[in-house]
């Protein structure tokens, strides 16, 4: 698919934000499952430290720790396998999958990654570039091992 409709139907999907209340727009049970590509060659020593809160990292997550110029999480991903995902990928289990997602990488290093540099992958069925990629500035260090310590909670 060109470039073009490519940004063009992630800009579409945006604008269905207000309406992932109603329920998922695909009926496909594979989108969003965590069988994507890698986009870009994993960086050495890119990880996360151990060190995180996790209930820190749901408030993050939650919208409660309000974060300057970044939406929280869940404005675009849900927790819960019974509901459907909304903008990205369902986030249910991700601490049970994360260590498989990129060859050699870690669970810790994948989803620090994913936070702060997320076109680094991009999951199967959603469009490089979707993902808000301020997080890397909006957060903390100590912020985002919390997010990763919510995440690995996830399982």
């Amino acid at each position: 698919m060109p470039i073009v409709l490519r940004l063009r139907s992630a800009v579409a999907g945006l604008a269905l934000v207000g309406l992932a209340a109603c329920g998922s727009a695909t009926t496909d049970s594979n989108v969003g499952r965590f069988t994507g590509v890698s986009t870009t060659v994993p960086v050495a020593g890119n990880t996360a430290s151990s060190s995180g809160d996790a209930a820190a990292g749901k408030a993050i997550f939650d919208g409660t720790t309000a974060l300057a110029g970044a939406p929280p999480c869940l404005s675009c991903h849900v927790v819960d396998a019974a509901k459907p995902q909304t903008v990205g990928p369902n986030l249910a289990g991700i601490g049970a999958h994360a260590a498989t997602r990129v060859a050699g990488q870690s669970a810790n290093a994948y989803l620090h990654s994913s936070i702060v540099d997320p076109n680094s992958y991009v999951v199967d069925g959603f469009a490089q570039g979707l993902m808000f990629a301020g997080y890397g500035d909006a957060l903390t260090p100590q912020q985002v091992d919390d997010v990763v310590a919510y995440l690995l909670s996830l399982q």
